[in-house]
């Protein structure tokens, strides 16, 4: 039996999804991602929605991509920081963004920088296992809608329901009534991690696209769905 997991941040924590044979099998809270690190190779996909692999120079290519591929969804997909955001010393968002500027000559947002500590712990953890694979919910939805951009947002409950709609048909099954601690998470994160274990299963199989498609990205890492 092949076990994936999907993984989304939820407050500092980690919500994951895991699926057996493409199948529902459970949900899982990380307190970080040194626990997902350690995860050995019965687990052969482990997918984040996290950027892993910035860009030595903005705009990366694999955002630039999936920002078109999701067409009136493209906010989702925020601009990934550069490389150099990853050194610890960059804890104030002026002064990066400044540095940003004069590197550059164009800045960095703010939602991006709100992430670094994830994206530090996504780092890490992806160096430690090489298991673990980048990508973005949004993306996974608009394949699992052959390739049309979904037309509610995440947020809605149309959005929700079309989501939920397209998980079932790919055989993800999720619980209508969930654990308590579970429970609590909002729906748009549950499903994200839905998404993203969907992802991995392809990874797993060999099925897996990616943005961009080519072998080596000189400017950054790829997104996988």
């Amino acid at each position: 039996m092949t076990k994936v997991l999907g993984i989304d941040g939820w407050k500092k924590k980690w919500i994951a999804v895991s699926l057996e044979d493409g199948a529902f099998n459970d949900f899982h809270i990380f307190e970080n991602l040194d626990e997902v690190a350690l995860l050995g190779p019965k687990i052969p996909a482990i997918a984040i929605d996290v950027p892993i692999g910035l860009p030595e120079k903005p705009p990366r290519h694999a955002d630039k991509e999936a920002a078109k591929f999701i067409g009136p969804r493209r906010s989702s997909v925020f601009a990934s920081p550069p490389v150099f955001c990853l050194d610890e010393k960059w804890t104030d968002y002026r002064e990066t963004n400044a540095e940003c500027r004069s590197r550059f000559d164009s800045g960095i947002s703010a939602q991006g920088f709100a992430l670094m500590k994830n994206i530090r712990d996504a780092a890490k953890a992806a160096a430690q296992n090489p298991r673990i694979f980048e990508v973005h919910p949004e993306v996974c939805f608009c394949e699992m809608n052959q390739g049309t951009p979904l037309q509610f947002t995440k947020k809605s409950w149309n959005g929700q329901r079309e989501r939920i709609d397209l998980l079932e048909k790919s055989g993800i099954v999720l619980p209508k009534v969930l654990p308590p601690e579970i429970g609590k998470i909002p729906v748009d994160d549950i499903l994200d991690a839905a998404a993203a274990a969907w992802s991995a299963q392809r990874i797993a199989e060999g099925n897996a696209r990616s943005f961009p498609e080519n072998n080596a990205d000189e400017n950054g890492g790829k997104i996988w769905f």
